[in-house]
């Protein structure tokens, strides 16, 4: 009987994310809903009934008046803020948005992953910061892509840049600020969500290379807010503060279930997306921008916990 309650909630939810990818495809046809773009990784991404991993940016929808704002997700798990510029997903948001749309841009999980096997790919050097503690912004300049990735990665071009080609973190995050501004869209940094890493009662820094520490790539994120006057949602901070408030045990109800019975402490479940989507909606509420009036006092569809088992 619990099994069959499980298939049934599973089956009610890819109902549901369908319902709700549609009524956002018809509040667009006429233009008159504002899009939100999610530039991200694996934690914003929408995973579809298939998987049981979910990312906050599948339900951000559920949260708002689907008349007025679209959310349209083009995150993907696996990339860096580097990589998702080599691939072209920036570029063909740009050819998409238009003048007071929205670039809510989240990253540093990959970036900051600068072991060998992801070094070629993923890792986006945060650089050493001057005397005040400030982070670069140094650019980047391309160069040949090698044979073996674009073999392994084939959206990438005859050019791209190398984790070693100059380009630091900040500067490349400002690509998708610039990028945003030349359209008349508004970027919003968003700061990389917490991973479920405890160290007691409390969350341990996890966002540095091997040349940082204390969370570098989660202040570099706010120290370019402050720089380019943008908007910095901390969802670091809000995500930090929700598994510690939890405590390990209960926020672990948030999390993927691995196929090999391991508790996956990066990507959330269904429930676990769908719950971070509401303190993401939460905090663009208390922002006062154009699209906070737009998000509902309830949710329009729910997930049950009982979709994250």
């Amino acid at each position: 009987m619990k099994h069959l309650r499980c298939l049934i909630a599973k089956i009610l939810l890819g109902v549901l994310l369908l319902a709700v990818a549609l009524a956002g495809v018809w509040a667009a046809a006429d233009g008159s809903a504002i899009r939100v773009y999610l530039a991200g990784d694996s934690t914003v991404k929408s995973y579809g009934p298939s998987r049981g991993e979910g990312g906050w940016g599948e339900f951000l929808q559920y949260y708002f008046d689907s008349s007025k704002v679209m959310i349209v997700n083009k995150s993907e798990g696996g990339r860096s803020s580097r990589s998702f510029i080599n691939e072209g997903r920036l570029k063909n948001i740009m050819d998409e948005i238009r003048p007071g749309d929205y670039l809510f841009i989240q990253f540093g999980h990959n970036d900051c992953a600068y072991d060998p096997a992801n070094r070629l790919e993923r890792y986006t050097p945060v650089g050493i910061p001057d005397a005040n503690g400030i982070y670069p912004v140094t650019p980047g300049t391309l160069v040949e892509t090698p044979a073996e990735l674009i073999k392994s990665k084939p959206l990438h071009g005859k050019t791209y840049y190398a984790h070693d080609s100059g380009g630091t973190f900040k500067w490349f995050l400002k690509q998708y600020i610039d990028a945003a501004r030349s359209k008349g869209a508004v970027p919003v940094l968003v700061t990389p969500v917490s991973r479920m890493y405890f160290s007691g009662t409390v969350i341990r820094d996890h966002h540095d290379d091997n040349t940082s520490r204390g969370n570098a790539y989660v202040i570099a994120v706010q120290q370019l807010a402050t720089e380019e006057n943008v908007l910095c949602i901390d969802m670091f901070g809000v995500t930090k503060a929700m598994y510690e408030r939890m405590g390990e045990a209960e926020a672990s109800k948030l999390h993927f279930m691995k196929n090999n019975g391991s508790l996956d402490k990066t990507h959330y479940n269904k429930y676990g997306g769908f719950y971070v989507g509401g303190l993401m909606a939460e905090e663009i509420k208390k922002a006062n921008i154009s699209i906070s009036p737009y998000v509902l006092e309830k949710p329009s569809q729910t997930v049950s916990p009982e979709s994250g088992k």
